[in-house]
C-alpha cells in the first residue's frame, strides 16, 4: 500500500505581488511537483498570485479574517489545518494565529518564516503576540543571517528555534543578456541603444528609499549623460518621488515602468541594477537581477551583503550617501567591469539562489520535525 503524500498547509496574510508571497507560491508549487500535498491559506484574501498558485496545482484556500481579533477565522484555521503534518506560517500575525488555531490540541507541527528584518525592539505589539506564539512554533527560519542575529538579539525569537535558509528563486525565469533578450527589453523599457539604463524594481515606499536613488542618479548624470533610470514597481510615494524627479532636473530619464508582470523581460535591458533600501531582508529583487547576470549596486543594510560581494558581483555603499551610490552605479558604465561582475553574479545565483535549493533546505527542516512522515531525497 503506498503511503500518503505528506501534507502542508502554507499560512501567509494574503497572495499579493510581493517578496514574501511569490517565495510562498515558489515553495508550494516545488513541493508538489517534489510529490508533496502542499496547499496555501490566505488569512485574509488572496491576490494576484493566487490564480498563479492554482494554475500551478497548488490548492488556495481564503480565510476571510475580519479587522481586529477574529475568533471566527481562528476557528475556520484550524479546521482547515487540523490534517496536515506542518503548518508552515509566514511572517509575524500568521504565527500567532495558526497558533491560537492549534488551541488546544496541536495536531501539527509549526514552523514560521519571517521574511524581513522583524521590529526593532521586541516590545512592539506584533512582535510580543509573536513572541508568545512561539510557545507553540517549533522551528523560526530566517530568510538571512543578519535576520537572525537581529531577531535572536532582539529578544524576539530564541537561539534554540532560530536557524537561517535564505530564499530562491526560478532562476530558469531569468536568462543572461544576449543581444536579441536586450533589444526587446529596451524596447518595453523605452530607452535606446545608447543608454546606460540603471534599474530598481520594488514598491515605491519608505523602505526602499528612492528619493535616495534619485539623487544619486542626478549625480551619475553628470558624469555619464546618457543615463537612464527604469523605477519598476508603484506604491503610496509615486507622487512624491515624481515630484522629487523633476525638481532635480530628471525629467525625461527617468522612467517610470509601475507595477509589471514581465520584469524577468524587462531586466536583460539594464546595465546594471540597484538597490537604494533602508532596511531590507533578503531581496527578492536582488536575487532576480543575479540571475539575470546584471551587476549589483545596494545600501549595506540587512541581507544585502550576504548577497552582494563586493567588487565581486557589484558594489555595497553606505546608506544615505548618494556620492557613493553614484560612484558606484559609474563603475558600472565601464563595459568590462559590468561583464565581469555580471558573470560573477549569474554564477553566484546558480549555487546559492534557486527555488530547489531552498525547497531542499525546507525539507530537512520538516524532516527533523516529522520524521515518521518525511523522506528527503
Amino acid at each position: 500500500m503506498t503511503a500518503a503524500p505528506p501534507r502542508v498547509l502554507h499560512l501567509v496574510e494574503t497572495l499579493a505581488r510581493g517578496g514574501a508571497e511569490r517565495m510562498v507560491v515558489d515553495l508550494a508549487t516545488a513541493q508538489r511537483a517534489g510529490g508533496v500535498d502542499a496547499a496555501i491559506a490566505c488569512l485574509f484574501a488572496d491576490g494576484i498570485l493566487g490564480a498563479e498558485a492554482r494554475a500551478a496545482g497548488v490548492s488556495v484556500h481564503v480565510i476571510g479574517k475580519q479587522a481586529g481579533f477574529d475568533w471566527g477565522a481562528t476557528r475556520r484555521l484550524r479546521a482547515l489545518a487540523r490534517d496536515h503534518a506542518v503548518v508552515h506560517t509566514h511572517n509575524a500575525v500568521a504565527n500567532y494565529y495558526a497558533a491560537l488555531a492549534s488551541l488546544p490540541l496541536r495536531g501539527w507541527r509549526q514552523i514560521n518564516t519571517r521574511h524581513g528584518m522583524g521590529a526593532a525592539v521586541a516590545t512592539d505589539r506584533r512582535e510580543q503576540l509573536f513572541r508568545l506564539s512561539l510557545r507553540r512554533t517549533d522551528r523560526v527560519a530566517c530568510v538571512c543571517e543578519a535576520a537572525r542575529q537581529a531577531f535572536v538579539g532582539h529578544g524576539v525569537v530564541p537561539a534554540r528555534l532560530a536557524t537561517v535558509i535564505p530564499n530562491g528563486i526560478r532562476t530558469g525565469l531569468f536568462a543572461a543578456p544576449d543581444p536579441s533578450a536586450r533589444a526587446q527589453a529596451r524596447e518595453r523599457l523605452g530607452v535606446g541603444t545608447g543608454a546606460f539604463v540603471v534599474g530598481t524594481v520594488g514598491r515605491l515606499n519608505w523602505a526602499k528609499d528612492h528619493a535616495l536613488l534619485l539623487e544619486a542618479f542626478a549625480r551619475l548624470r553628470a558624469g555619464v549623460p546618457a543615463a537612464v533610470l527604469c523605477m519598476i514597481g508603484d506604491g503610496e510615494l509615486r507622487a512624491t518621488l515624481h515630484a522629487a524627479a523633476a525638481g532635480l532636473g530628471l525629467g525625461e530619464a527617468v522612467h517610470w515602468l509601475g507595477d509589471r508582470s514581465d520584469v524577468p523581460a524587462l531586466l536583460p535591458g539594464l546595465d546594471t541594477f540597484v538597490l537604494s533600501s533602508r532596511t531590507e531582508g533578503y531581496s527578492m529583487a536582488l536575487l532576480e537581477a543575479a540571475a539575470a547576470g546584471l551587476p549589483l549596486v545596494a545600501t549595506d543594510v540587512g541581507g544585502n551583503r550576504e548577497i552582494v560581494a563586493d567588487g565581486v558581483n557589484g558594489r555595497l555603499v553606505p546608506h544615505g550617501d548618494p556620492a557613493a551610490l553614484a560612484t558606484a552605479l559609474a563603475e558600472h558604465a565601464e563595459a568590462a567591469v559590468a561583464a565581469a561582475r555580471g558573470a560573477a553574479a549569474l554564477a553566484w545565483a546558480g549555487r546559492e539562489a534557486t527555488t530547489a535549493t531552498m525547497t531542499a533546505r525546507y525539507a530537512a527542516e520538516y524532516h527533523r520535525l516529522v520524521p515518521l512522515f518525511w523522506d528527503v531525497h
